[in-house]
């Protein structure tokens, strides 16, 4: 669907036909009032239940005059869905006639420019830009393809912390992956993984710690720089003798990850 009112658009004359010609736009003429296009996203053989709606905009719309009531009219768009299969197309020529003045193309990314600094502060649908109305049908037919391909989920990755749960020799050895208790203590401790890795690849450090069976030397409201030996007698201390000696047999040597 196109809107009436598209044909008194002057920076939009010629556009109603070239749409009407368009098959794949399959438009037909209607008051649409909030917007200026209307076209299926999905194929037919889907029975189109999605449509791409669209707001026409050039830079007859950013003057001083004019921009106020151009930005009443994209709230009022984007209160049709909450934004959702929405898009406002900018104009870049300004003047029907000619297009190669450098004269119009400077005003005409001067009020590109000026429509993007005036929804900046606020969300908005995707603005696109086109040099001429012989482009714009192409362009809505690749965006309309582009918003009916399916949404690619993420492929789920391993956080550190799931990382850390897994570097204990339990886990190694027999599957059995630290506690969250156990990993949230130990991120108190050491701020990484890596950082973890290399106090317990000290050995000398490691080896002085399982001879001792002194506690943790605690400062209350000590804040600042800790050294190794310091760390690591907090965390035996917090995650216990068992959790610790897993840790500590996990980085004294190499895992094969199947």
């Amino acid at each position: 669907m196109f809107c009436t009112s598209l044909r008194r658009c002057r920076a939009f004359v010629g556009a109603a036909q070239q749409l009407i010609d368009t098959p794949g736009l399959r438009l037909r003429e209607y008051d649409l009032g909030t917007h200026d296009l209307a076209t299926p996203i999905d194929p037919p053989a889907k029975g189109a239940t999605r449509q791409l709606r669209v707001l026409l905009l050039s830079p007859a719309d950013t003057t001083q005059d004019t921009l106020p009531g151009s930005l009443i009219r994209i709230e009022r768009f984007i209160a049709l869905t909450g934004g959702v299969d929405l898009v406002i197309v900018f104009l870049l020529c300004c003047s029907p006639i000619s297009i190669s003045s450098v004269t119009t193309s400077i005003a005409g990314l001067e009020g590109y420019t000026a429509m993007q600094a005036a929804l900046f502060a606020q969300p908005h649908p995707p603005i696109l830009s086109v040099a001429t109305l012989a482009a714009l049908p192409t362009l809505l037919l690749r965006h309309a393809a582009a918003l009916a391909q399916p949404v690619r989920s993420p492929k789920p990755t391993a956080t550190s912390f799931e990382l850390l749960q897994l570097c204990t020799a339990a886990s190694a050895e027999q599957g059995q992956a630290m506690d969250q208790h156990s990993a949230f203590r130990t991120t108190d401790v050491f701020s990484s993984v890596p950082a973890l890795a290399q106090a317990l690849s000290n050995r000398h450090e490691v080896a002085a710690l399982r001879e001792s069976s002194s506690p943790a030397l605690t400062i209350p409201g000590l804040l600042g720089y800790r050294d190794d030996s310091v760390r690591l007698r907090e965390l035996r201390s917090i995650v216990g003798e068992v959790e610790f000696a897993n840790l500590v047999d996990f980085w004294a040597e190499e895992w094969v990850v199947e």
